[in-house]
């Protein structure tokens, strides 16, 4: 099928909390029992650490990641068992993934564009049809850049897929991501929604 939208010939989704589901709480729920911290307080002391920004920008190693990890949360835990629990936070969300399927049988180029490390793209978000719902995936770790920190990292990603940014349709879930990418030019929805992207798609004209 030919794509139906005369402009947008890609569409660019995020991929945690939008195509797939993910929940921290899950891992701190189980951490708690290594740590003398509770799962507020191991929340509060990670959120926003410089290493966990590193890592998802490749700067630093696994091995690293959990050493600072483990210092800055007090766990006694081996990398092996922190590793599985870390890992542990992601779930199906069936409606997305067939909505997504049907954007690139519509004919669009799909792109996934994720913030994100090497522990949880091999651990977990492999065991989701990633690459089978889209034609390019990207991630922060490879590309060495963040959306949450700029347009960088998009207009990297454009001349990767050597599309004009007035061709593109990025979806997020995080505003400020969908700032950045406006700031580079490309149209943007926020994402609160199954039934709301629907809704945004059918006023692009995207008749999936």
């Amino acid at each position: 099928m030919k794509c139906k939208s005369k402009q947008i010939t890609t569409i660019i989704f995020d991929l945690g909390n939008v195509i797939i589901d993910f929940d921290h709480t899950r891992a701190f729920r189980k951490l708690v029992k290594y740590s003398p911290f509770t799962v507020n307080e191991m929340r509060a002391r990670i959120s926003g650490a410089l290493f966990i920004k590193a890592y998802e920008k490749g700067r630093i190693s696994d091995k690293a990641f959990f050493e600072r990890f483990k210092n800055k949360l007090k766990l006694k835990i081996s990398r092996v068992k922190f590793e599985k629990i870390w890992s542990n936070i992601f779930s199906k969300n069936k409606q997305m993934e067939n909505l997504v399927k049907n954007v690139k049988k519509s004919g669009y180029r799909v792109a996934i564009l994720s913030d994100t490390n090497p522990l949880h793209d091999r651990r977990e978000v492999s065991k989701f049809p990633i690459r089978e719902i889209s034609h390019r995936y990207f991630t922060s770790f490879a590309l060495k850049a963040r959306k949450a920190e700029g347009p960088k990292v998009f207009k990297i990603v454009l001349k990767k897929l050597k599309v004009n940014p007035t061709k593109v349709l990025f979806i997020d879930d995080l505003p400020r991501n969908v700032v950045f990418a406006r700031k580079a030019g490309i149209k943007s929805i926020l994402f609160k929604g199954l039934g709301q992207l629907r809704k945004a798609f059918n006023r692009e004209g995207l008749k999936l």
